[in-house]
């Protein structure tokens, strides 16, 4: 049990960590013990993404929402060239056929590195994309189908990658996307956890905003700036990392209003029993909030 003064501690620590983190540019600010934030936060990005890989290549494509991804694939095209846009150390090029050309793209060096040690295939590349990049560096029309699995949710720039991903993808393509869906406003992801009650109510304020406007077709794809990772180099909790709060009906209207995608599969709410699925079976019909209670899970096509 914490005692007081570990509490007021704590909540002192947090309440630095919110005031350094405010600033417009960390490239000239130094915490109270001389240590320059930038230096600090790549020294956190480095620990946490050795353990973030390590801890994801038990990720296997042979269950779940994965499976379902590489079924998918194999039963539509026996040969084509398929795109996965934050493809880490690469797994799902083990499981696809050898006459699909498989690209993997991701802004990790230490993933990318990794995937060309484990997979030397022919018939798979992979390549490195700068983390402050916008955009995919593939022609109009390349793939066949493009595929991001929780990796969504780490774009600091959703809308510009969703944009990006239709760019590349020929006409009658596939783009599948697996994410986490933080549809309701008052979620909290963990990702801001460490952030003031202050924060956290403005932010959930700002998320109800975003909830109306999504109702007159405006998507706001809210963000978050500086993630329980980026400050702590931590990564305990699920979604410790997230930078996109995900919704899933702002990525499937988007994609349908301005590219023209129509939906081959979507994931909702599962049938259940108990007053926790009532609830949620209850949300899911107001506006705006039909694919609540489960994950971003979709296959569209283009």
């Amino acid at each position: 049990m914490k005692t007081k003064q570990k509490i007021i501690s704590e909540k002192t620590k947090y309440k630095a960590l919110d005031i350094e983190y405010a600033q417009e540019s960390d490239s000239h600010i130094t915490n109270l013990h001389g240590t320059n934030i930038a230096e600090r936060k790549d020294k956190h990005h480095k620990e946490y993404e050795q353990f973030y890989y390590e801890k994801a290549a038990g990720n296997a494509f042979t269950s779940g929402e994965r499976k379902i991804v590489v079924d998918f694939i194999k039963e539509r095209m026996s040969a084509g060239n398929v795109l996965e846009v934050g493809c880490g150390t690469g797994e799902m090029t083990n499981v696809l056929p050898n006459t699909i050309h498989y690209v993997g793209v991701d802004i990790s060096k230490l993933a990318i590195d990794t995937a060309k040690k484990q997979h030397s295939q022919s018939w798979s590349s992979f390549n490195l994309l700068p983390a402050d990049t916008h955009s995919l560096p593939f022609t109009d029309n390349t793939f066949d189908v493009v595929v991001s699995i929780y990796a969504l949710e780490h774009f600091r720039s959703p809308k510009r990658y969703l944009s990006e991903m239709a760019r590349i993808l020929k006409s009658n393509g596939y783009l599948i996307l697996l994410a986490p869906n933080l549809e309701l406003p008052i979620s909290l992801p963990n990702a801001i956890r460490h952030t003031s009650r202050m924060y956290k109510s403005l932010f959930i304020c700002k998320r109800f905003i975003d909830y109306f406007k999504r109702l007159f077709g405006v998507y706001s794809f809210r963000v978050v700036h500086e993630n329980f990772t980026d400050v702590t180099g931590k990564y305990e909790k699920p979604d410790d990392d997230l930078t996109y709060v995900v919704s899933s009906f702002e990525v499937i209207h988007f994609l349908e209003r301005y590219y023209g995608f129509n939906i081959e599969k979507v994931s909702r709410l599962g049938i259940k029993t108990g007053i926790r699925y009532t609830i949620k079976k209850l949300i899911t019909l107001l506006p705006a909030m039909r694919y609540y209670g489960s994950v971003l899970f979709v296959i569209m096509r283009k």
